[in-house]
């Protein structure tokens, strides 16, 4: 079984859109066994015990694990949207009863004048909850609501699904299983309300949001789906881009947020929304810190993936330090301060956490609920598939991109690379040194020892340099015995002390011929000014300035 080969990221997407379509257990059932079996794999079955769910028969070492657990995700997300479907199916019926709203996709908007008419309300008033309050959306208004202005004891009571009646009319929040994120205030003055009409305005209520829920389900489900699609055509680094902002368009309550992703050991910022890009450059965390002081909840909770909310008040005191560059600040990022409620989500990959999805609150510590965290385990979900794609399409990169001989990044990766630190250089005004090199008498080295030799030689300059110089700086082997140092945020004086430390260095490293001796030539772009080819012409034309005086 170890050897059966991975199942393709595009055989589980055309199961999940064999799924999608589906509004009975039944027709799933049918669907699901029929698209599983069309894998035609022995990895991958329906679960036995569950119909509507699949499960892995191979060992959670194979390399195929961490996308089938992603794609099992989605399928039991999708499932449990269908199982949803049948069991509030007579309850559809009854709200296109009540509300009119049948199966048009907004039923607010289209049901407010028949919710107005069926109470004989002057007028009817659409509310959203929006940044803290109690917001009108007059696209639901019908008939002549009077004017009225909303409280926070207001707000308090439509989240606790309370009908308030006033003298003036009635505050109606519309929830269903959720917390509710809409209200309706019908204008009713003086109206005298007696015990068979509260509850039918509380049941008419229920099933209106009933309704509004299942049609926010179903926008939530499908554009999912439709992000998923996106993502597997673009970039990675646009893909977490893409992924990150329509997980916070999605989320209720969500303002802002960051996506998280583990390099080299440590968490970085892949993407962020409503937060400025110069406080998160560059900032790395410690994945124990993440763990056990940002997220909290323990051990087991975050390598189940398990998402947590968090308010003011514990954001500050569950915050941790960070680096930036090779500095330890130990005080939270100062755009913590303004933070009162986060969902963090453990993105997990091959059994493993190596994601982490902040969705932000800045003005409502009570603006996630259970419906919020129902969006974001999908966005989770969608989140580990991603990180499953970037990791094969890293692994594709660097091996188009990298140095057999030395493991250093090659002129591809060096042509690519100085595109893009020269556009940091300018959007930042910061200056981008380059170093160009190549090994003194390197001819004479491979005609006297060989090229067993000449490798040796062009490996251990490879070790030497990447050594010397900070992490932050990138080496690269140009080509035959040329190579080529990018030191970004760094001017022309301090690449000249590069550039001497690495003589010094090369001085100290044995080699059988001698201490090995490089011809160098430095370019700097200062001010944001000048090209990428500008400047590997100028360090290009010093290199050889130098080696004709060498």
């Amino acid at each position: 079984m170890g050897a059966a080969r991975a199942v393709p990221g595009a055989a589980y997407q055309r199961v999940l859109e064999q799924l999608l379509p589906c509004q009975s257990q039944e027709d799933f059932r049918s669907r699901l066994a029929g698209s599983v079996g069309a894998l035609r794999t022995e990895l991958v079955q329906v679960d036995p015990h569950d119909p509507l769910g699949v499960t892995w028969q191979g060992g959670p070492e194979h390399e195929g694990f961490g996308a089938f657990r992603a794609f099992q995700a989605n399928v039991a997300h999708i499932a449990s949207t269908v199982v949803n479907l049948d069991q509030h199916r007579h309850l559809y019926r009854l709200a296109g009863q009540v509300t009119g709203a049948g199966q048009r996709g907004e039923p607010l908007s289209s049901v407010a004048l028949a919710f107005c008419q069926l109470f004989h309300a002057r007028g009817l008033m659409g509310l959203r909850v929006r940044r803290g309050q109690l917001v009108r959306e007059r696209a639901w208004d019908a008939g002549t609501p009077a004017e009225r202005t909303f409280s926070a004891g207001d707000l308090r009571r439509v989240r606790a699904g309370e009908v308030l009646i006033e003298p003036d009319g009635a505050l109606v929040p519309v929830a269903g299983k959720f917390t509710a994120r809409v209200a309706l205030w019908l204008s009713l003055p003086g109206a005298a309300w007696n015990a068979s009409e509260l509850g039918l305005l509380r049941q008419a209520s229920f099933l209106l949001g009933a309704e509004y829920e299942r049609v926010q389900a179903e926008r939530y489900r499908q554009a999912v789906l439709d992000v998923h699609r996106e993502l597997l055509s673009c970039p990675v680094e646009e893909a977490y881009r893409l992924l990150l902002t329509k997980a916070i368009e999605l989320t209720p309550g969500a303002e802002s947020g960051s996506f998280l992703v583990r390099v080299d050991g440590q968490f970085r910022y892949a993407a962020s929304a409503g937060y400025a890009e110069q406080e998160l450059r560059d900032v790395r965390f410690d994945v124990a810190a993440v763990r056990d002081a940002w997220y909290g909840r323990g051990v087991d909770a975050w390598n189940a993936g398990l998402p947590r909310v968090v308010r003011e008040g514990v954001l500050t005191a569950q915050g941790s330090g960070y680096f930036r560059g090779e500095q330890w600040t130990p005080e939270t990022l100062p755009s913590l301060q303004g933070i009162t409620a986060n969902i963090g989500a453990p993105i997990l990959y091959a059994g493993e956490v190596y994601g982490f999805l902040n969705i932000d609150s800045a003005s409502d510590a009570d603006a996630f609920a259970e419906d919020s965290l129902e969006v974001v385990r999908a966005f989770a979900a969608q989140a580990a598939l991603l990180l499953h794609e970037a990791n094969l399409r890293e692994q594709i990169h660097l091996a188009a991109r990298t140095d057999l001989l030395t493991g250093l990044p090659n002129r591809r990766a060096f042509t690519e690379t100085l595109e893009r630190e020269v556009s940091r250089a300018r959007r930042h005004g910061e200056p981008l040194s380059l170093i160009v090199a190549d090994i003194r008498r390197f001819k004479s080295v491979n005609d006297q020892l060989g090229h067993p030799a000449g490798d040796e030689a062009l490996t251990l300059v490879a070790r030497v340099v990447r050594a010397t110089v900070r992490t932050e700086d990138t080496v690269f082997r140009w080509g035959g015995d040329e190579f080529a140092l990018l030191l970004p945020r760094t001017d022309a004086a301090a690449a000249v002390l590069v550039r001497e430390r690495l003589r010094a260095a090369l001085r100290a490293a044995p080699f059988t011929l001698g201490p090995l001796e490089l011809n160098m030539g430095i370019a700097t772009l200062a001010g944001g000014q000048g090209s990428g080819e500008q400047l590997l012409h100028e360090a290009d034309a010093a290199m050889y300035r130098e080696k004709r005086g060498a």
